[in-house]
């Protein structure tokens, strides 16, 4: 299986995680869905993290400053995604809807790069 492909199944798995840990935090844990966001996107970034360094890009870097780079690359994400959905609604009639998942394409094409390139650029080959 190459890089692309563990990164997609990598992306689903992480996408069951954290929606699995918002979803239990709002309907048995009772916790408001703010708190309940904060949660799931921290655990996913760590599940996402541990994946993608073993599994997907093999890295042996062990440093701290691998994280670091890691979470940069989904500030820059979060970043580009936002900009995007921001010129696709100003630009064309389109729905919130449709504008967030293209705008998610784009985002996923900027992380994949910057996670092989930046992240975890001393995978193994």
């Amino acid at each position: 299986m190459n890089e692309a492909l563990r990164y997609v199944f990598v992306g689903v798995l992480n996408t069951i995680v954290g929606y699995g840990m918002y979803y239990i935090g709002i309907r048995f844990w009772g916790l408001h869905f703010a708190v309940a966001s904060a949660i799931s996107q921290i655990i996913g970034t760590l599940h996402s993290y541990i994946w993608n360094r073993k599994f997907t890009f093999r890295s042996r870097d062990s440093s701290p400053w691998e994280f670091v780079r890691f979470v940069s690359v989904y500030v820059v994400q979060y970043l580009v995604n936002v900009s995007v959905l921001a010129a696709l609604l100003a630009l064309f009639s389109i729905t919130e809807e449709l504008a967030g998942a293209i705008a998610m394409c784009f985002g996923v094409l900027v992380s994949f790069l910057g996670h092989k390139f930046w992240s975890f650029k001393n995978r193994l080959e």
